[in-house]
């Protein structure tokens, strides 16, 4: 009646009386590795969004890359990565489950999604002022060129196997937590 056309692994045996027609076995190629190209793309694509932010901010908030050192070194922006990471997901979803407050949270997690995408530069351009300072390197053109290097190693650690994806988090927590602790409000002084 009809011909079986497969693709595995392994070909299987199929008795000749279960199907009336042919029988096509086609083995699968498997391959979990990524190829050159696609590290070559996933690395400029993580140089422009770094050199993107970095170009953001230098226009937007010229002081905001300035007190990034400080940001990053303070103890306190590190446990309000986690924080963020961990309660913002949380309000969101039960925000959503309320009518009048779903739009709320749409927006709570679109601006999650926002900062998420921006803390892993936020914490490359905060780690680069710090190296830096300590190299002396104030022109901008230098900076820009340690930037990249910066970006460079931060991403070349990130596509080690197992250590990678811990790294990875580790930024991610690092640069929300500088995105936190600016945009909250500063306690006044009396």
């Amino acid at each position: 009646m009809g011909n079986l056309n497969y693709s595995s692994s392994k070909e299987i045996q199929i008795p000749e009386s279960t199907v009336d027609g042919e029988v096509k076995f086609e083995q699968e190629k498997i391959s979990n590795s990524m190829n050159f190209g696609t590290y070559i793309i996933a690395l400029i694509s993580t140089l422009l969004l770094v050199l993107a932010v970095y170009g953001l901010f230098k226009w937007l908030s010229p002081k905001f890359i300035d007190e990034t050192n400080s940001l990053l070194t303070n103890k306190i922006g590190s446990s309000i990565g986690i924080l963020s990471l961990i309660v913002i997901p949380v309000v969101a979803a039960a925000l959503i489950f309320l009518n009048i407050t779903r739009p709320i949270s749409i927006v709570l997690l679109l601006t999650y999604i926002v900062l998420l995408l921006l803390s892993i530069p936020v914490f490359t351009i905060a780690l680069n002022n710090i190296i830096c300072t300590k190299l002396k390197i104030s022109k901008t053109w230098p900076k820009i060129g340690m930037l990249l290097a910066t970006s460079l190693v931060m991403w070349l650690l990130t596509i080690i196997p197992f250590v990678g994806a811990l790294v990875g988090i580790i930024y991610t927590v690092l640069g929300l937590g500088i995105i936190t602790k600016k945009l909250l409000p500063k306690k006044s002084k009396k």
